[in-house]
């Protein structure tokens, strides 16, 4: 490319040195775009996150649970009974904070663990019928909440912006694994 350029730019009548500078411009001005457009990234990324977590807590805050157990109440509500392997998989959780969130709800009455084991190890999770009332009232404030993020996007963008997604999070992912590779 920067012979193309080069030439290009020689044919302009330009001196060698010029080319030089210019190159150098080009090449040191697209670095600091790349910079640019990461910090932008990184901030709307964190933004995002941020407020989905206010937005998480205020949802949970009327029904004495924590932003963190959002996801799981949606999760039981939508299927009759999970395992702490499946609600790893739904959430991104590891296994200790989905074991520690699931105890804090048994406590409040809101879920129940079924287990065929005599140390209750393993089993299935299931929503108390409190579980399922709260349940569909979170996931009803959940659903309007998802439709005013979503307002005025329109669904080709939608669809685009999930697989640009799907895509930053696959390559992002293998990023990891090869530096853990290279150790």
């Amino acid at each position: 490319m920067y012979k193309y350029f080069r030439k290009f730019l020689k044919n302009q009548m330009l001196t060698s040195q010029q080319v030089l500078f210019i190159l150098k411009f080009v090449s040191q001005y697209s670095g600091v775009f790349m910079l640019d457009r990461f910090n932008y990234f990184s901030n709307e990324f964190f933004t995002i996150v941020k407020n989905w977590q206010k937005i998480a807590s205020q949802v949970m805050r009327d029904f004495g649970l924590n932003s963190s157990q959002l996801i799981y109440m949606l999760a039981l509500y939508d299927n009759e009974k999970l395992n702490s392997s499946e609600l790893v998989k739904i959430s991104g959780k590891d296994k200790s904070d989905v074991s520690r969130n699931l105890n804090q709800m048994i406590k409040s009455g809101i879920v129940e663990k079924k287990s065929n084991n005599k140390n209750n190890y393993g089993g299935c999770f299931y929503l108390t019928e409190k579980g399922r009332f709260m349940g569909s009232q979170i996931s009803e404030k959940t659903i309007s909440y998802m439709e005013l993020a979503n307002k005025n996007i329109s669904k080709e963008k939608k669809k685009i912006f999930y697989e640009v997604l799907d895509t930053l999070s696959e390559n992002i992912g293998k990023l990891l694994i090869e530096e853990n590779n290279c150790k």
